[in-house]
């Protein structure tokens, strides 16, 4: 293909603003730019990396195939291969997605070699094997201790329950970088984990900034930045997580009746009739009520945002309340140990594998003639079916 020279230049430039894009993490602008500097020049492979690279933090697994698709005639460029690398990796094919990152190291050849071993890094992580996992970090920090780096390394030792050593890292990277969101958010966890609540309170507020930010609700109403304004005002307080999170969250709307005791507090249905005992002046009420009441609030306040205006700063300021429901009696039988079993959670929580296991693992317990066995989690989950079908559950 013949390309003159203004059409160089338009495709330089477009090409230099999707990089642009790219290092400010505008995605979807710079995949514009590169498809447009592409078009022009088709096979530049700098370009296709790129691209790969968006869809790849993007998690579009389908664009990446049929991009990776339109260049099989390319397919043994490392760049292509890193390609299906970064497929497989989003497939959950994690074993293959190492057999190709291996490959492309092995052969030596022109790429940018970090990539492909974080992607190892990362790859590991997956399958758990986390000593190979900090091997090809290690790697990494030898060779480079940018910002990025730090976080790779300081989420890992989050995940492995190392948080004095990770604190380190999430703080280098914070140094490094300090408008990075995910860094501020995933540092909030390790303070409170480490008992620091005063930090780790302040920190939180990164939850609705972050990569996968967690959505604001009711912001028709004014938000609030310290509790002295809310005398004699009418304030909303609505929850933002899981139903154990609201549970356990839900002490600290108590402690605002401290401030103001005209307080709406709006839950997932299924939680009303446990918390609507929590205190006589807190009204308890789903969405659907106030959809069909619609009401005027001085203020609003996410649920997650209280312990930060409470200051709480140390657990010993935790206060734990009874929460009263009125019980149906069950009436069990008696000739039998009678045990309830929850091995399972949410499967859209993003680490649910660490708080479900496959029922298969409760093969020898399930077996035992002298107990019945009950069942407390909703629903099923696919794999456990046949499994959950072979016993008296």
């Amino acid at each position: 293909m013949n390309v003159n020279q203004k059409n160089l230049n338009q495709a330089k430039i477009f090409f230099e603003n999707g990089l642009e894009n790219l290092l400010k993490s505008n995605y979807s602008e710079a995949e514009k730019y590169f498809l447009k500097s592409l078009k022009i020049i088709p096979n530049r492979i700098s370009t296709i990396s790129n691209l790969i690279q968006i869809y790849f933090l993007k998690k579009e697994i389908n664009k990446l195939n049929d991009f990776l698709n339109h260049y099989l005639y390319l397919q043994n460029d490392q760049e292509i291969q890193f390609g299906y690398a970064c497929l497989n990796h989003l497939k959950g094919e994690y074993n293959l997605s190492i057999i190709f990152c291996k490959k492309i190291i092995q052969e030596k050849i022109n790429i940018d070699e970090n990539k492909v071993i974080n992607l190892l890094a990362v790859n590991y992580r997956k399958i758990k094997n986390f000593l190979q996992s900090i091997r090809y970090y290690k790697i990494i920090f030898k060779k480079k201790k940018d910002y990025l780096t730090f976080y790779n390394i300081a989420s890992l030792l989050s995940e492995i329950g190392k948080n004095k050593f990770a604190l380190n890292f999430y703080l280098k990277c914070k140094e490094l970088k300090p408008e990075f969101k995910s860094c501020l958010w995933n540092l909030s966890h390790c303070y409170l984990k480490l008992g620091k609540l005063d930090l780790g309170f302040n920190l939180y507020e990164n939850r609705f900034l972050n990569e996968n930010p967690v959505p604001k609700k009711f912001e028709e109403f004014k938000d609030v930045k310290s509790l002295d304004v809310l005398a004699g005002k009418k304030v909303l307080i609505w929850d933002e997580q899981g139903l154990g999170d609201t549970i356990n969250f839900s002490r600290f709307v108590v402690d605002l009746l401290y401030f103001t005791k005209n307080i709406t507090f709006v839950v997932n249905h299924s939680l009303v009739d446990l918390l609507v005992n929590l205190n006589k002046n807190i009204n308890v009420v789903d969405y659907d009520f106030l959809k069909t009441n619609p009401q005027k609030f001085d203020y609003q306040i996410s649920l997650g945002s209280l312990p930060r205006l409470l200051k709480i700063k140390n657990k010993s300021e935790l206060t734990f309340r009874p929460l009263i429901l009125k019980k149906e009696k069950i009436n069990l039988p008696k000739d039998k140990l009678n045990i309830g079993l929850t091995w399972f959670g949410n499967v859209n929580y993003p680490n649910d594998e660490y708080r479900s296991i496959a029922l298969k693992y409760f093969k020898e317990i399930l077996s035992m003639k002298n107990i019945n066995y009950y069942k407390l989690s909703k629903g099923i989950k696919k794999i456990d079916l046949d499994e959950y079908n072979k016993f008296e559950i």
